[in-house]
């Protein structure tokens, strides 16, 4: 699929199918032939935050029960996640899913094994520690086990994928400088301390040797940014399992809303957009589906021929 800046993506060049409009939702024929007819297996890699999960932090019926039928009609759900392992609600992993790409692609997991890790190289982490520390920023590492930084952002992190429980369980830490660099952590969140953001900086300075990418935090108050050790996405991680499933002529699909589902469409064989979705991920998707409050990733699986 093609760039939103009309560039082509490196992990996939293929021209994007036109987008239909929010009031036709019409899925072109080759489209439709994800769903299975084609001999092969269909796999669905799914966004969490403002797509399986609504405004309101809950999966609505309909996206469950659509997730149900898929597995039950023979397709793979993968959940792709910017979140990590520590912030997966039982309620979530509970609907049934096949795999898990977490922390934007850094972990890779299928039927509870994991696969690969991609963390943050120790040096690229400290760069970070340092700039933001001097620059007032608030930030916190992602692990597979744990999840540690400065109080604000780690606060709001699990206020935002939890009920918001007090105290913070063990294995969320706090510390006035956000503590040590560690040599598993596969993700950082940042984001400066006045809200202002920030993360056109951070991309300036250090994304020529990591991945940065507009956060997925919180919807309704976007001003921070997501980093992964270079060359790690969920795309990377979708490319990563198709290889070691040895599935390739399985078709490969992707739903999602954010920035950092971008490389996902981009690598997946049919994109989704959530109606919710930013500008950049309608741009890339082949299909987009209706607002995530309106049912729309229950649409999106029955206009594919999931359900």
């Amino acid at each position: 699929m093609n760039g939103g800046d009309g560039t082509t993506s490196g992990i996939k060049s293929e021209t994007k199918s036109e987008i239909t409009s929010e009031s036709e939702h019409e899925v072109k024929g080759e489209i439709r032939d994800a769903s299975g007819s084609h001999g092969g297996e269909t796999f669905v890699f799914i966004d969490i935050d403002g797509t399986l999960l609504n405004r309101a932090k809950r999966v609505p019926e309909s996206a469950a029960a659509a997730c149900r039928q898929a597995r039950a009609n023979g397709h793979k759900l993968v959940l792709s996640t910017g979140r990590s392992l520590p912030e997966l609600s039982p309620k979530i992993v509970e609907i049934g899913f096949d795999g898990i790409v977490s922390a934007s692609g850094s972990c890779v997991s299928w039927e509870g094994d994991e696969l690969f890790e991609d963390p943050l190289p120790l040096e690229r982490a400290r760069e970070l520690r340092e700039y933001f520390l001097a620059h007032d920023y608030d930030f916190l590492w992602q692990a597979s086990r744990e999840i540690w930084g400065t109080g604000p952002i780690v606060n709001e992190l699990y206020d935002v994928v939890t009920s918001g429980e007090r105290p913070l369980p063990e294995n969320w830490q706090v510390f006035p400088d956000g503590g040590d660099v560690r040599p598993h952590g596969l993700k950082c969140l940042f984001g400066r301390k006045d809200g202002s953001g920030g993360v056109d900086e951070v991309k300036q300075l250090f994304g020529d040797r990591m991945t940065v990418v507009e956060g997925s935090l919180d919807p309704e108050n976007p001003h921070n940014g997501e980093i992964t050790a270079a060359g790690i996405s969920k795309g990377t991680a979708m490319a990563k399992l198709r290889r070691h499933l040895k599935v390739p002529h399985a078709r490969f699909i992707g739903i999602g809303d954010s920035e950092n589902d971008a490389d996902m469409l981009r690598a997946a064989d049919y994109g989704i957009a959530m109606g919710n979705a930013t500008g950049l991920i309608k741009d890339l998707a082949d299909y987009v589906t209706d607002d995530v409050d309106a049912d729309g990733f229950a649409h999106a699986f029955a206009a594919l021929g999931l359900v």
